[in-house]
């Protein structure tokens, strides 16, 4: 044996892992944060109706709850490197073909196969992560989440430049080149690791235990309150606070992009503060608590403090890295990984895709904001709870895992 040259192949493995999960996240967010800039482009092209409108900001979510349905029976068959290749695949043709799309039909269906792809990616990168990088979970992860948070926000900026120097199709392309490239590493990695599918490790014990199964669905809760809240604040926050607090539309659009940087700090600090901490529930009691204060606050003073009660509101987002996170410190293999993560993300973007429709409803049957940010008040209490029951039962899982 060689020493020296499998040490060098595990290097050049993890290395191509690295870089193959750092392209992979690049894409994670791409398709959804770059459209709403250039949509009102789309619609003159396409001749898009308010219906079809309400359609391509509903449709996200649930496919991503769909992806979260499907990925752990995906990943039985075709392994890690298989499912993350159909990944990039799948999203590759559907961002070539929204580009190029004649009619809205067209341009719905590859939005779809795109967001399905990218539901699927959401769940098998926690157990990448753990598969490539057992004894570095908090370091790569935080690492990925950060480049989600990046994702997020700097396509939105993107888009516009990148229409004016053509046409919105051009815009979207931009972001196929990029899938191409996330594709490359993954290629390398299945070349390297021979014709057999890297296979989930399903560990000795196949059923979760009920510690696991408890945590299991507090994770369920706390990631639908995360992503309820932020599509919820995303798709309205600029209109609540121009209607409330008198913001001018850029001051409200200034808002809101606070609201969405608070991302980034939490996803540099979340998950290694998820591995070290041996009660990191109460990351989400710090959540559900601001979330309580930060949208009650919201209603019944908005004209004073308003940006301190955003603030407070934008920490309810920590709840996002802190599920990925206990997902990968839960499980006992990649196999237990994906099965967690794809219950908690399949229920948790299916609640958030209600997040705008409830908060719509509430405003057009009061009249007012009030009610729309009580309801989002509430869902704090429901990750105050789900913070109960992991810090009862995350000690006991991770033992008997």
């Amino acid at each position: 044996m060689d020493p020296d040259g499998s040490r060098g192949d595990a290097n050049r493995t993890a290395l191509l892992a690295f870089v193959g999960v750092v392209f992979f996240a690049l894409t994670l967010r791409t398709a959804v944060a770059a459209t709403a800039p250039v949509l009102d482009r789309i619609s003159e092209d396409l001749h898009l109706s308010a219906a079809d409108y309400s359609v391509l900001s509903t449709i996200p979510p649930l496919c991503f709850a769909f992806g979260g349905l499907i990925t752990s029976r995906i990943t039985r068959y075709f392994g890690l490197r298989g499912t993350a290749l159909g990944c990039l695949a799948i999203m590759l043709i559907g961002h070539t073909t929204r580009s190029l799309a004649p009619d809205f039909a067209v341009f719905l269906t590859a939005s779809i196969a795109i967001f399905i792809g990218m539901g699927v990616g959401n769940v098998i990168l926690p157990p990448i992560v753990k598969r490539y990088f057992p004894l570095r979970i908090a370091q790569i992860s935080t690492v990925y989440i950060t480049v989600l948070a990046v994702s997020t926000f700097v396509p939105p900026l993107a888009a516009v430049p990148l229409a004016d120097l053509g046409s919105w199709r051009w815009s979207l392309a931009a972001w196929a080149i990029l899938n191409a490239v996330a594709v490359i590493p993954w290629i390398a990695l299945a070349l390297s690791g021979g014709r057999r599918p890297l296979r989930l490790r399903t560990g000795a014990v196949s059923a979760p235990t009920r510690a696991q199964r408890a945590a299991g669905w507090a994770l369920a809760a706390a990631f639908g309150v995360s992503t309820l809240n932020a599509y919820a604040l995303f798709g309205w926050l600029p209109a609540i606070l121009i209607d409330t607090a008198g913001f001018s539309e850029a001051d409200a659009g200034a808002a809101l992009a606070l609201y969405a940087a608070l991302a980034l700090p939490f996803a540099l600090l979340v998950p290694g503060l998820t591995m070290k901490m041996r009660r990191p529930a109460l990351i989400a009691a710090i959540a559900g608590v601001s979330l309580v204060i930060g949208n009650t606050m919201l209603a019944i003073s908005p004209t004073t403090g308003t940006m301190i009660w955003v603030i407070i509101a934008g920490l309810g987002p920590v709840l996002f890295p802190l599920c990925i996170t206990l997902v990968m410190r839960l499980s006992r293999d990649e196999g237990e990984a994906s099965r967690l993560g794809g219950f908690a993300q399949a229920i948790g973007y299916a609640v958030g895709a209600l997040g705008p429709s409830v908060v719509g409803i509430g405003f057009t049957a009061t009249g007012g904001w009030t009610f729309s940010l009580l309801f989002l008040a509430s869902t704090g209490v429901v990750a105050i709870a789900a913070a109960l029951v992991l810090d009862r039962v995350v000690p006991r899982a991770v033992t008997e895992s």
